[in-house]
């Protein structure tokens, strides 16, 4: 959960509230369920942000 957790701490966010983007891909968990709630995607520390990185570094050569 990265950054969300300072969000949780604060009690800004509901852990329970949260959905794994593995599970919700793959059909197994809900997302929103309706237009006022929000989606926020955190890739701390996920392959994604890794791969962005090395392409970044491989451009800049």
């Amino acid at each position: 959960m990265g950054e969300t957790k300072s969000a949780i701490r604060a009690d800004i966010l509901g852990k329970n509230s949260l959905t794994e983007i593995g599970p919700f891909l793959l059909g197994n968990a809900k997302g929103r369920t309706s237009d006022v709630e929000m989606t926020i995607f955190d890739s701390t520390g996920i392959a994604l942000q890794q791969f962005q990185n090395l392409l970044y570094q491989k451009q800049k050569k």
